[in-house]
């Protein structure tokens, strides 16, 4: 077992009786010489003790010391004793170590003595068991901070291995991430080169289908214009007609003018049916290129310009005006 404190010398002592540590302070005097101080015990046993003083000390051995009562010492310590041994404590002070063996001792002092070593011996002994309590109990600590200190570092180094494989696994999906929208935008700016080709190509059929309406609307007014030639030469043909009305002879002779009156109508109307039909097909075709376009530009064919929706952004084509022919026939009388 630990022991800490002080040192346990009474178990290997050899001398005659135990000694013990012990810290009384008395006064001394060397018998018939005016040599006398002040010392501390360092140890005492019934039948001597150690003692250290700062005092200059005779030579000799065997001089007899008395040692003045006091009120710690009173009845503990003999009021005699010789010196067996001295030395310096050490090179660098003047204090020395003296051994003293009692002469003549009471024997109630000696009880005493005995008392107070006895209570002493107890005293180290409950030192020496809270000791070897305190060092087991520190010896235990010390293994329970050590197998805590080990389950701590086994549980950071699993956690650094989590923490590594997490980071390994973070990396791997940005990475993946960064691929991912690195295609995505490869995607997104092909897309935008196409879209801006296509905006380019929208914009040249644009020019072109305006060009076409614009050759579309010099057609519908060369139509329109035949049209009112038409109209004048029906217009010129009643005119023409109304002389005739009671001009005509017979009865033959008023049909024969009026199949012939009736054809030139019929031709007149077909031609005027061709124009129109014409001008149909004309506003048809203009309108399909006008829809595929609106159409090709998305979204219904709403486009949207500073902010705004333009649901119309082409010329409207209007449709021609209706042409009112007035022919009147002439009837038998």
């Amino acid at each position: 077992m630990f022991g800490f404190g002080p040192k346990q010398v009474f178990r290997s002592e050899t001398r005659k009786s135990l000694r013990v540590d012990d810290q009384l302070t008395l006064s001394w005097q060397i018998k018939d010489e005016n040599v006398q101080g002040k010392a501390k015990i360092r140890n005492i046993s019934e039948t001597g003790m150690m003692i250290e003083t700062n005092a200059v000390l005779p030579p000799y051995d065997n001089c007899v010391f008395s040692f003045a009562p006091s009120i710690s010492t009173n009845n503990i310590i003999p009021l005699e004793g010789k010196k067996v041994w001295a030395k310096k404590v050490n090179f660098f002070t003047s204090a020395s170590l003296i051994g003293i063996e009692f002469v003549n001792p009471a024997q109630d002092v000696i009880s005493n003595l005995r008392e107070r070593i006895v209570a002493r011996l107890e005293k180290i002994k409950k030192i020496e068991r809270l000791e070897n309590i305190a060092g087991f109990s520190l010896v235990t600590t010390m293994v329970l901070i050590a197998a805590f200190a080990l389950t701590q570092q086994s549980s950071i180094e699993r956690s650094y291995e989590e923490t590594t494989k997490l980071l390994l696994t973070v990396a791997d999906q940005q990475a993946s991430l960064y691929h991912d929208v690195w295609a995505d935008l490869k995607e997104t700016k092909a897309v935008l080169a196409e879209t801006e080709a296509l905006l380019a190509k929208v914009k040249e059929e644009n020019a072109a289908l305006q060009s076409q309406l614009s050759t579309a609307n010099a057609s519908v007014e060369m139509l329109n214009i035949e049209n009112e030639k038409l109209t004048r030469e029906v217009t010129a043909l009643q005119e023409q007609l109304r002389p005739f009305e009671a001009q005509i002879g017979s009865l033959e002779e008023g049909k024969s003018f009026m199949s012939a009156v009736k054809k030139r109508y019929r031709d007149i109307k077909i031609g005027i049916r061709e124009v129109r039909r014409q001008a149909n097909l004309v506003r048809q075709a203009a309108q399909r290129e006008r829809d595929t376009v609106l159409l090709a530009q998305g979204n219904r064919g709403f486009v949207i310009k500073d902010s705004k929706i333009i649901t119309n952004h082409f010329p409207a084509i209007k449709p021609e005006k209706k042409v009112k022919i007035d022919v009147t026939i002439v009837g038998e009388k």
